[in-house]
């Protein structure tokens, strides 16, 4: 109960108005087993009142980003964390693949620069798994690689 309340005042608070809304989208990090992601759309709709749609974190930034995820191309994007870094690729609306690891990135490592040796293992990570996958043999597109933080 206490999650709801809180979320009930933070919501409150953020002056959202879900009343105008008959559904929430809640994004979910690569890293949640399916009972945390029960849980967090259970704490959402009581907070809201409303039907809570769960969504992978690896899709909800390419569409956050402008990308066509119904593409066979796969689109990857990075979502550098303070505390977690994931990384996802997606494609035919669904994600393919997806990393996730503590990359502890201070305000000095924004830079992309310094993060880099941090998230290059993750990418090579993300691409090996993605030649694993079918999605008609194709690479990710030119242009594909979204970071976001």
């Amino acid at each position: 109960m206490a999650c709801v309340h809180m979320l009930s005042l933070l919501l409150r608070k953020a002056g959202l108005n879900i009343a105008a809304t008959r559904d929430v989208t809640l994004s979910l990090p690569a890293t949640a087993h399916r009972q945390d992601a029960l849980v967090a759309a259970a704490v959402v709709a009581s907070a809201t009142d409303r039907r809570v749609i769960p969504v992978e974190s690896g899709l909800a930034a390419c569409v956050g980003a402008g990308l066509d995820i119904t593409l066979n191309a796969p689109r990857v994007v990075c979502d550098l964390g303070a505390g977690v870094t994931e990384m996802a690729a997606v494609a035919d609306g669904r994600v393919l693949t997806s990393v996730a690891a503590r990359v502890d990135l201070d305000a000095s490592d924004r830079h992309p620069a310094r993060a880099l040796p941090r998230v290059a293992p993750m990418f090579r990570r993300t691409l090996h798994a993605l030649a694993d996958t079918s999605v008609g043999g194709e690479r990710p597109a030119p242009g594909a690689l979204v970071a976001r933080g």
